[in-house]
């Protein structure tokens, strides 16, 4: 099974042109570019891809923030088709209002750019925003892309742009889409989300007539979860994933060919469960009730000490006791909501994994019913 990494050592020789022109597999590596440790280089008015790679490849591999980052470095520095793409105008916030954001500008041949949003890196902040998703409808990241995607329009008046992430930065490339100045939607060619959540209801119907929905393009995989979170109205592409449930969330597991994605036939009867169980949780718990459980949450975690998801993972047994002391400090009224709405989570799954499976029998039945007609 082939993935990006064997994407660029196929076309990797292919220069950008009529024959072999601007396709999904390269939309997918400018917004990988944006996880790149672009924050511990310098880039000036612009720099070669190559030269950006050919810099950070050097840099400890603790500096990634994904461990499969070094090897698509090393496969740009020999890439000819997009080697020679300038970058520029990286910007990177992670502050103590909970916003973790991250965004960089590609040059791409015919005029055009890519504006690349980094999605979730390995900071609780990080993970905290996007867990406020489920109660805020406009979270600072967010803001933070429109603000970006202006600055930029600006800078290059004469550019046409794609915007594009993965995980949380296709949810603010979406955001900033449908929130920026209507001349600048005019210069919009796509706006792309790998495997990014979608967006509280109210934002949705806010926006159920702009017309740049029309130029969204959604990728998930055949078991995704994060993709399926919150609300969407674009059809998405079901990418073939190899590896099982969250893993199939990191892009480095995602098939395809010489000629774009392998596609599936649909979601999972996993991913289908766990859509329906968040949809009825959210369905069931209100915006307050839903924001008392992420704050708690979040402030147990805090207790650790922990600065990211990796610190808290290594040290968990150890973080063990001052996880259940933070707990107990919280108030009994929050208390009792955690659990509230752990235990709803739990119906609510336990719900949808009898709905599906009732409809699968049904299915099943309907078809054995036909076959025996046909028989007859």
């Amino acid at each position: 099974m082939a993935n990006l990494l064997d994407y660029l050592f196929w076309r990797g020789d292919l220069p950008i042109s009529a024959r072999f022109p601007w396709n999904e597999q390269d939309n997918l590596v400018m917004a990988r570019l944006s996880y790149l440790p672009l924050e511990l280089i310098e880039l000036g008015d612009g720099r070669p891809i190559r030269d950006v790679c050919e810099e950070i490849k050097s840099l400890p591999k603790e500096a990634y923030h994904f461990r499969e980052d070094p090897k698509l470095c090393e496969a740009l520095i020999d890439c000819e088709r997009l080697g020679d793409l300038f970058v520029s105008d990286f910007v990177q916030y992670t502050g103590e209002q909970e916003e973790q954001f991250a965004a960089v500008t590609i040059h791409l041949p015919n005029k055009e750019m890519y504006l690349s949003f980094r999605g979730t890196d390995q900071t609780l902040v990080g993970w905290k925003e996007d867990f406020n998703m489920a109660f805020s409808t406009h979270i600072p990241s967010q803001k933070e892309a429109l603000r970006y995607v202006q600055l930029i329009a600006r800078k290059f008046p004469h550019e046409m742009m794609r915007l594009g992430g993965h995980s949380k930065g296709g949810n603010v490339a979406m955001y900033a889409a449908l929130y920026m100045p209507e001349r600048f939607k005019a210069r919009v060619l796509e706006v792309l989300s790998f495997d990014g959540p979608g967006f509280l209801s109210e934002i949705m119907e806010e926006n159920k007539d702009n017309a740049v929905i029309d130029r969204f393009r959604i990728y998930i995989p055949q078991e995704s979860i994060v993709g399926l979170l919150l609300e969407m109205s674009v059809t998405p592409t079901i990418v073939l994933s190899e590896n099982k449930n969250i893993h199939q969330h990191n892009i480095y597991n995602w098939q395809m060919d010489r000629h774009g994605f392998m596609r599936s036939e649909g979601i999972t009867k996993g991913s289908l469960i766990m859509d329906e169980t968040l949809k009825d949780w959210l369905e069931k718990t209100s915006p307050e009730q839903r924001q008392v459980f992420v704050d708690e949450l979040f402030e147990v975690i805090s207790a650790t000490n922990a600065g990211t998801v990796r610190e808290f993972g290594a040290g968990i047994l150890k973080n063990l006791p001052l996880l259940l002391r933070g707990y107990r400090q919280i108030s009994e009224e929050d208390r009792k909501t955690i659990m509230d709405m752990l235990m709803l989570f739990g119906k609510s799954y336990f719900g949808a994994f009898r709905s599906i499976r009732k409809q699968n029998t049904e299915k099943v039945q309907e078809a054995e019913e036909q076959d025996g007609m046909v028989t007859e």
